[in-house]
């Protein structure tokens, strides 16, 4: 697939004038977790015509195992393209997997747009809200891994503790930020039950876009 010739040139002087100075196109492998070569913005032009190959036998659960089997190109998706907030040095662009001129079956991002397709033929359209919840620990001096907050809780649960929280905004306050700059519409986030688990919650998309958000959210944690 050509990429819009017009679309890349726009993209790249946005992310040029952003500051941005490498690209992570990014797929994932079966667990979910991003792969990407790092392609210097110079080099945009030829990572959008599917200049970057992948050996994706050597990710985690998506086939074509083995030296015989050829590798796999990436077509970034240029409509989903963000300015990583925390180091504007990276662009994060999430990828489809192309095998022989089509997207590659082994890819959950092209079996996810296969399955929109489907339900969009039959007249639905297919959104998702997520609760994204996770631990974040600090190491004190002695190795121990323990809340952010300095001050333990007492009591049988730690859920919306606003202590725990109001202890905690110096990873919970830029996160808010940062996921608000995305335009991704916070609508607040709390310390859960367990000690050093917090959850944010923002506003519902198609699939598609919500799998992406929630990919980048990890990466960006």
């Amino acid at each position: 697939m050509k990429p819009d010739l017009a679309k890349v040139a726009e993209l790249k002087a946005e992310l040029t004038g952003a500051g941005v100075q490498y690209i992570l196109a990014a797929f994932v492998d079966v667990f979910g977790v991003p792969k990407a070569k790092c392609v210097p913005i110079a080099k945009f032009d030829e990572l959008c015509d599917g200049g970057e190959l992948y050996t994706v036998g050597a990710v985690e659960g998506m086939g074509l195992v083995g030296p015989q089997e050829d590798e796999c190109q990436t077509v970034p998706d240029l409509n989903a393209a963000v300015v990583c907030p925390w180091d504007n040095r990276f662009a994060w662009i999430p990828s489809d997997c192309w095998y022989h001129g089509s997207p590659y079956g082994g890819d959950a991002r092209v079996l996810l747009q296969q399955v929109q397709a489907k339900a969009q033929a039959m007249g639905y359209a297919f959104s998702l809200g997520i609760e994204p919840e996770f631990y974040v620990l600090r190491k004190t001096p002695d190795g121990k891994l323990v809340p952010l907050a300095q001050s333990p809780f007492k009591g049988p649960n730690a859920c919306y503790d606003v202590n725990q929280t109001l202890q905690s905004m110096d990873f919970l306050d830029p996160m808010c930020r940062y996921i608000d700059a995305l335009g991704w519409g916070v609508h607040s986030f709390d310390q859960e039950c367990g000690r050093g688990q917090f959850e944010f919650d923002f506003h519902y998309t198609d699939a598609l876009t919500m799998a992406d958000r929630f990919v980048f959210l990890r990466q960006m944690a």
